[in-house]
């Protein structure tokens, strides 16, 4: 919300920031499924055990590495992206006709903030309960 202000740039403006963000919650989310599963949690990297094909963990462990690793990017680059487009948008905007036509936009980027908002925290709701669900045969 502080972009909104004339001026001043949110702190979600910048990747690094965003990164740290998306790496907190990528942190949080495998401490949870291995304090919830203990290191059974690990297991899953190796494929389900349901089925009987346990010979194919060489080629679940690097999908599933490339999955988890990809999460802290998706958020970061996902949020970045919004919020720097928003700002372009309402800059371009209010370079263009200054007096009152930026107002619809601003609100427009009053929107973006929440919806950001609410995905990066959904994501992160539901990186948590998939680390945290009890499988019955992991």
């Amino acid at each position: 919300m502080q972009g909104l202000i004339p001026g001043m740039l949110p702190p979600t403006d910048t990747l690094k920031t965003n990164l740290v963000f998306a790496l907190i919650v990528f942190i949080v989310y495998n401490v949870a499924g291995v304090v919830r599963n203990g290191f059974g949690y690990l297991a899953h990297f190796l494929g389900p055990k349901i089925g009987g094909f346990p010979w194919l963990f060489f080629l679940f462990l690097p999908i599933e590495i490339v999955s988890h690793l990809a999460r802290p990017v998706s958020l970061s680059l996902r949020l970045t992206g919004n919020i720097v487009a928003d700002h372009k948008v309402v800059g371009v905007v209010a370079l263009m006709v200054p007096l009152l036509v930026p107002l619809p936009f601003l609100l427009l980027g009053t929107v973006v903030a929440i919806v950001q908002t609410l995905v990066f925290t959904l994501l992160t709701i539901i990186f948590i309960g998939l680390a945290v669900e009890h499988a019955e045969e992991h």
